[in-house]
């Protein structure tokens, strides 16, 4: 059996949370954390896209500097993401 062996990139992420709801996954709410999981479902063909914040933030508020790391299922060369 073929395994693909994942690939773990640093993020830093910078948003305006006007129209956020904070950075952690809502299942009714437009949130960062659930905006950068669907691009990357989508850049990755459905694949499931481990995502992970080093913190959260509220309703609103806006990032400079967030860290993250997301693991994608095959490496990419940076300008790909």
């Amino acid at each position: 059996a073929h395994t693909t062996r994942a690939a773990r990139y640093a993020l830093r992420v910078a948003y305006d949370g006007t129209h956020f709801n904070g950075w952690q996954h809502q299942p009714n709410a437009r949130t960062v954390e659930g905006e950068l999981r669907k691009a990357f479902t989508t850049r990755f063909d459905g694949a499931n896209v481990p995502l992970l914040g080093a913190s959260r933030t509220d309703s609103g508020v806006h990032a400079r500097g967030q860290a993250a790391h997301v693991d994608l299922p095959e490496e990419v060369a940076d300008v790909d993401l």
